[in-house]
């Protein structure tokens, strides 16, 4: 054997090493993304449980909520009928319809509401 074959064998199963141990890394960076771990130390965004989403999901759907500002707001009621409604809802909705109303409109998204205020008003 010439000098020139034994240097050649070692690069060759060197280049053969870098070339697996490249492999793995590539295999473990992609095993760890399909577990669904993410290789960065990031803090993940959780907009669901910041304050402020948490009080206007409670307000949009008539829950209690505290404000901003501390003060606490009572959840919304059905209010009392109004005997002299030029409409006559008195007559025309008995209680538990009033309720059943409130708690469907109350379970709306605010998507739905402003739906619902665009086709049951006029201008």
């Amino acid at each position: 054997m010439t000098v020139a074959d034994v240097s050649a064998v070692p690069v060759e199963s060197e280049q053969q090493n870098i070339t697996n141990t490249t492999q793995e890394v590539i295999n473990a960076s992609v095993d760890n993304e399909c577990d669904g771990k993410r290789l960065s130390r990031k803090r993940l965004r959780k907009p669901e449980q910041w304050i402020a989403n948490k009080r206007k999901a409670c307000r949009q759907a008539g829950q209690q909520y505290t404000r901003a500002s501390g003060k606490v707001v009572e959840a919304r009621k059905v209010g009392m009928h109004k005997s002299r409604c030029r409409f006559s809802c008195f007559s025309k909705f008995s209680e538990s319809d009033r309720i059943a109303i409130h708690a469907d409109f109350w379970s709306l998204s605010d998507y739905e509401k402003q739906h619902y205020y665009a086709r049951t008003t006029e201008n």
